[in-house]
């Protein structure tokens, strides 16, 4: 009965097990590719919404600047060498009430540009000021880099000032405050370890939701801090293309990193990374109950077999005793069929 018994646990027992176990890999594999196919389309699109929506911020700051550019008083500021009234009483003014500025001032021809905090700096080495006063430029987006007066991550958006005759007698500009990027940056998290920055063109990072590499890294030199996946896509990201690709971080774990430019400075990207295990969180649950479920019907097909097996090979092992009974000669055995 023991054998029989076992017999049938290793027959039917067996293949239901394996068919569970292959139905699991299928589900899990589909889990994986359906989750991952939604993550790519959902993650993409909120980058690029992300991207275009600092693109549009901005594009308004540009135009702020351009419009500060082609006013009368900044013109005949340039023209007569009198800023005091222009840089005291008007343009502090207007800074109070814009708080993504870090200051405001213009640049005369030779390079002294009197400013908002209250100092007169020489810029004739900065690269706005060639590409405007020399390259004919119109408006000039700089790299970020660390303001001397304050301390603070900056970059400046710089507009020619042009007379009557359209002649390029100087320039207009604004310092602004990185920090402001990253309260943009915070629309574009997908999840509570989602990490959004912005790189300039020279690929340093301007700024992050995190604050934890804000001026201290460069894509294009992330191997440094152990982001050697970060450093190899660097040339894509800084060339103006949209795409994902992962990453693995010095801790072992897996971010999936997706990116889009920012079109309205080129060289400029927004980029999210994303942590592996927080996006297949979900899967993995729903993974770990329908693990749960096949076990616990694995046992229930177990236990039914037992006993069914049972009930199969008791009348079973009663026909061959009586059997052998009646193979010694005797005929008064009665062979009884019971049960259906």
């Amino acid at each position: 009965m023991k054998s029989l018994r076992g017999k049938m646990l290793l027959a039917i027992l067996t293949p239901v097990l394996i068919l569970l176990a292959t139905m699991a890999v299928i589900i899990h594999l589909q889990l994986d590719r359906s989750i991952n196919s939604m993550v790519n389309d959902s993650a993409s699109k909120v980058v690029e919404q992300s991207a275009n929506v600092l693109s549009e911020f901005i594009n308004g700051i540009m135009k702020e600047v351009q419009l500060f550019a082609e006013r009368v008083v900044v013109r005949n500021a340039l023209k007569t060498g009198e800023w005091k009234d222009l840089i005291e009483t008007d343009l502090k003014a207007r800074l109070a009430t814009r708080p993504y500025y870090e200051m405001f001032f213009i640049v005369y021809p030779d390079g002294n540009a009197p400013t908002t905090l209250g100092n007169v700096v020489n810029v004739a080495d900065r690269d706005y000021f060639t590409k405007i006063m020399k390259q004919n430029y119109n408006l000039v987006v700089s790299d970020a880099f660390v303001s001397k007066a304050t301390g603070k991550n900056i970059f400046v958006v710089a507009a020619a000032v042009k007379d009557e005759t359209g002649k390029t007698i100087g320039i207009f500009a604004a310092t602004v405050l990185s920090e402001t990027i990253s309260n943009v940056l915070q629309g574009s998290r997908l999840t509570k370890g989602t990490l959004a920055w912005a790189c300039d063109s020279a690929g340093t990072i301007i700024a992050d939701t995190a604050g934890q590499y804000t001026m201290k890294l460069n894509i294009k030199e992330a191997s440094k801090m152990g982001l050697n996946d970060l450093e190899r896509a660097a040339s894509k990201i800084l060339s103006g293309e949209s795409g994902y690709f992962k990453v693995k971080m010095p801790d072992g774990s897996i971010n999936l990193n997706f990116y889009a430019p920012i079109q309205t400075v080129k060289g400029w990207a927004l980029g999210v990374a994303i942590p592996e295990k927080e996006i297949m969180a979900d899967a993995n649950r729903l993974l770990t109950i329908i693990l749960i479920m096949f076990v616990a019907l694995a046992v229930i097909v177990a236990l039914v077999i037992f006993f069914v097996s049972g009930t199969i090979s008791k009348p079973i092992k009663t026909l061959a005793d009586r059997a052998l009974v009646f193979g010694k000669g005797d005929l008064t055995v009665r062979f009884e069929a019971k049960g259906r």
